[in-house]
């Protein structure tokens, strides 16, 4: 897998943080498929990855402007889609209980 250039995504974020809708486009293009394939590792199933990252994306662009990153914007991706994909774990957990 290889990754978009991490110093590009820093600029992104920042010209994301002014509501700039194609460093959004160039984001979610250079990073969605990474980290579809490191959710779908974590979840085994391809769909609900790319619901995830769907997820980490929407959020990114909701929060735009009042977006904090402290560290690297490429591990604030990674751990927010981590952090989505186990919370969606969890939720299947609790249905296959029901």
């Amino acid at each position: 897998m290889t990754l978009p250039d991490p110093g590009q995504l820093s600029t992104q974020i920042e010209r994301l943080r002014l509501g700039d809708e194609a460093a959004f486009d160039a984001l979610f293009r250079g990073w969605y498929a990474p980290l579809v394939q490191f959710a779908e590792r974590m979840l085994r199933d391809r769909e609900g990855a790319e619901e995830v990252v769907q997820d980490v994306m929407f959020e990114l662009w909701k929060r735009r402007e009042t977006l904090v990153i402290q560290g690297s914007p490429q591990a604030y991706l990674f751990q927010s889609t981590r952090n989505r994909a186990l919370n969606r774990l969890r939720h299947l957990k609790v249905e296959n209980r029901e």
